[in-house]
């Protein structure tokens, strides 16, 4: 039995690691967007974003290593959201970074 308890943890604590980190990802992103963009495509304001993130954050290290509980599938599923559909709206209206295109692209 010890062998399935070990491999139980393992996993446990590779779930939420990679919870933590998109959650964390997420945050960044939110905390990177320009404030006015998230009314402009009619989303939760930046500081609703970064609340919410910053909630999920703790609540994955609070329970961290029990990946399966109510909460952390909650965070998880707000970071996800928040990087598929309110993080690309927000990059698709904030002006341009300079292009990397060219003969010295990168460089």
């Amino acid at each position: 039995m010890p062998f399935v308890a070990n491999v139980q943890y393992y996993i446990g604590f590779a779930l939420s690691l990679a919870s933590l980190l998109v959650e964390v990802w997420a945050l960044v992103g939110a905390l990177r967007a320009p404030a006015a963009a998230f009314g402009v495509v009619g989303r939760l304001s930046k500081r609703a974003w970064v609340l919410i993130l910053f909630v999920a954050i703790a609540f994955t290290v609070f329970s961290f290593g029990r990946p399966t509980g109510l909460i952390s599938l909650i965070g998880a599923a707000a970071a996800i959201i928040f990087l598929v559909d309110t993080r690309v709206k927000v990059r698709d209206v904030t002006p341009d970074r300079p292009s990397r295109e060219g003969p010295y692209a990168g460089w």
